[in-house]
């Protein structure tokens, strides 16, 4: 976004140039005089634009001009060619600092060449700036986040990451005090960092923050070590808590009833985070007194992410002695295993028992009444199809008889058609018998055309000869005429 007051600046300059005035501040070197920057070693700051508006007079008006700018490291950088206007001034943006070639803290020097013909010559002014950024201080400490104590020698790594960026920007180490302080580059507007601190055998974290300016920002990191922590938290019987611990003081000894089983809640931390996919185990030093008879992960409730191992103590008397068993339980996560022992003391209660076993009637019954309440679903279900096969068969009975009925038809009409083939048969077999008398017929025909033939070309070979010899005959008379 533009800045409007240095804008404004620009326009009032621009405006008091056209109308021929004066400036009061102002900086000349070398026959060119400097608005802007007004002061040589003028300081800037981060995000500040760097302007230059300079008169070299009105004898130069719209001659080529030439700006060098050499940064703090020595470096020269040309800008594209620029030319003053019609009253001699040159106006050009010339970056922002904290950007590109204006990044580098330090001083700054600008050389503005204005070219022209002889006898006026070249005129270089030369003006100094000074880019002081805001630093903000931070300071990180790195703690033992199970003990408190300062952790020397951890690696802190600092990042920039305004605007979704993960930039490094620069790391230390923490000294005796578990701490390290940063020297960072700010600006006028919020920006985030973020910190994160490595130490040998503890689990990295970090910590995320915002500075503006010259703001000095203190952060804890707390780092915990590597390892699985076991914590029993609650044993529960018939329902009701019968024993209580927290974090800070876990259940090293729990409290049971004999021949009711309880559920004794832990949770399962590594490097001081709650952990929910670790692999727990349980284990009774005396199984016959103490069985462990399920290890599970919470998945909803108040202990949700927790594990709960029920056991059962078994009922050994009717005793006020109560007996002692220790119960192992183990956790293992990525590279890291821990084992802790609870001592179960197991009491006779037979107020405690005579309501479970209430309980497990209760459950019976409630078992039972779903059962009976799926029965009546399925009594239901199956007379409805029952009805629905009832109405099937009534359907199916009913086409059945539509098709007897078409049967009959048809054997009715195979009938009539069995008389009909019957006086077809009697017609061919009278076919036969005639046309067997027309083969004798055509025989008997046949044996008189044969015995006739031989007179009939007899005949005919005597008519030619007699035909022969009258032609003969003819010409003899013919000849003896003529």
């Amino acid at each position: 976004m533009k800045n409007p007051i240095l804008i404004t600046g620009i326009m009032l300059v621009l405006v008091a140039v056209s109308m021929g005035t004066v400036f009061n501040a102002a900086y000349t070197s070398n026959g060119i005089t400097f608005y802007s920057p007004s002061t040589n070693g003028q300081v800037y700051h981060y995000g500040q634009t760097l302007y230059i508006n300079a008169s070299a007079g009105s004898q130069y008006a719209n001659q080529p001009v030439t700006i060098t700018i050499t940064t703090p490291s020595g470096v020269n950088v040309d800008l594209p060619p620029a030319q003053t206007n019609a009253q001699g001034f040159v106006i050009e943006t010339l970056g922002t600092f904290g950007q590109g070639q204006l990044s580098t803290p330090g001083t700054y020097t600008i050389a503005v060449s204005v070219e022209a013909p002889s006898p006026l010559g070249t005129k270089t002014g030369v003006i100094q700036v000074v880019y002081t950024p805001a630093q903000a201080t931070v300071t990180i400490e790195v703690l033992n986040g199970e003990t408190g104590v300062p952790l020397s020698g951890a690696m802190v790594y600092l990042y920039n990451t305004t605007n979704g960026i993960h930039k490094l920007i620069t790391e230390g180490t923490t000294g005796a005090a578990g701490t390290v302080t940063f020297s960072v580059i700010s600006s006028n507007y919020t920006q985030t960092f973020q910190a994160v601190a490595v130490y040998s055998g503890f689990v990295n974290n970090s910590v995320t923050f915002s500075i503006v300016g010259n703001q000095s920002v203190t952060e804890v990191i707390k780092l915990y070590p590597a390892v699985v922590s076991i914590i029993p938290i609650v044993v529960m019987q018939n329902g009701t808590v019968v024993d209580a611990g927290n974090i800070n003081a876990p259940l090293t000894s729990v409290v049971v009833t004999q021949g009711v089983p309880a559920s004794i809640i832990v949770k399962v931390e590594f490097a001081g985070m709650p952990i929910s996919n670790a692999t727990v185990q349980a284990s009774s030093a005396y199984p016959s007194l103490v069985k462990v008879l399920s290890v599970s992960p919470i998945t909803s409730g108040p202990y949700a992410g927790d594990y709960n191992i029920t056991i059962e103590a078994m009922v050994v008397n009717t005793t006020s002695a109560p007996y002692e068993v220790v119960l192992s339980i183990n956790a293992s996560y990525m590279s890291s295993a821990q084992s802790v022992s609870v001592s179960v003391q197991a009491y006779y209660n037979s107020l405690a028992i005579l309501q479970h076993s209430i309980e497990l009637i209760q459950t019976d019954i409630n078992s039972l009444y779903t059962d009976i309440k799926t029965l009546n679903t399925s009594i239901t279900s199956l007379t409805i199809s029952l009805s629905s096969l009832n109405q099937s068969i009534t359907t199916v009975t009913k086409e059945v008889n539509t098709l007897n009925q078409e049967l009959t038809t048809v054997n009715q009409t195979a009938s009539g058609l069995s008389g009909t083939v019957n006086s077809l048969k009697t017609s061919v077999d009278t076919l036969g018998t005639e046309l067997s008398s027309l083969n004798t017929t055509v025989s008997q025909l046949k044996s008189q055309v044969n015995g006739i033939l031989p007179l009939v070309y007899g005949g005919i070979i005597a008519g030619i000869l007699g035909l022969i010899v009258a032609i003969i005959a003819i010409v003899l008379v013919y000849r003896k005429i003529s």
